[in-house]
């Protein structure tokens, strides 16, 4: 199969079944991280292939990368590698950045499809037109931006944390769909609520962070050529 694979065509022909074609933007010479296969060495090894200085555009890698589950000892991916596209210094084009802002220009627009075939304020009406039914969210705070089942909305939670009691929102475009939200009722906080801990807490991230940022301080005032990519 490896020896028929020579160009990107020919392995979108292959992704049938259990086989897909998953692209990976942005890599740097010296990354290990390798989008959704994660790091390690098989990732490394397929990021040098891509930088190595005779591989060109459309190049199909002539190994097989294999990827190990460690839990189980046995392998679990087989991976075939090709170089789409090389991206130059500088301002990033729309062709570069597409496979990766695609997704959210998609949804930004089935969202505002959606939040315009929203009407009334009836949360048990609007519910039934789509399909869904009235969940009660309890406990949430501010600070955390988390909805219950770990869903990351900050903004609907800000816009509701702005109501007032038994006021209903307008239709909000979130991350993961549209909502329409009712604030039954809300505990304001104390000004001096849980203020030692959360300095604490702060004051020990950034101690934490100045040596980080110290380096990077120090490399930007620096004219230093990253050159780990020629031994590992």
């Amino acid at each position: 199969m490896l020896e028929k694979t020579k160009t990107i065509d020919d392995l979108n022909k292959l992704a049938t079944g259990d086989m897909k074609v998953e692209t990976a933007g942005g890599i740097k010479r010296n990354d290990f991280v390798l989008s959704s296969l994660g790091s390690g060495q098989t990732s490394r090894d397929i990021i040098r292939w891509a930088w190595e200085d005779d591989t060109k555009v459309g190049a199909v890698s002539p190994a097989l990368y294999t990827y190990a589950d460690e839990a189980n000892y046995v392998d679990s991916k087989h991976v075939i590698a090709a170089l789409k596209s090389i991206d130059k210094a500088g301002v990033a084009t729309v062709e570069s950045v597409k496979s990766a802002i695609e997704p959210l220009v998609r949804n930004a627009k089935k969202g505002e499809m959606i939040k315009s075939k929203v009407s009334g304020s009836d949360l048990a009406s609007i519910a039934s037109t789509f399909g869904q039914t009235v969940e009660t969210a309890d406990n949430v705070t501010f600070g955390s931006g988390m909805l219950p089942g770990n869903v990351a909305e900050p903004e609907v939670i800000g816009k509701v944390f702005a109501l007032a009691n038994n006021v209903v929102t307008k239709p909000i475009v979130g991350k993961n769909g549209v909502y329409v939200a009712k604030l039954l009722s809300k505990t304001p906080a104390s000004a001096s609520a849980g203020a030692f801990t959360t300095k604490a807490q702060q004051t020990q991230q950034d101690r934490m962070s100045v040596n980080y940022r110290l380096m990077e301080a120090l490399k930007k005032g620096s004219k230093i050529e990253d050159k780990r990519f020629t031994f590992y």
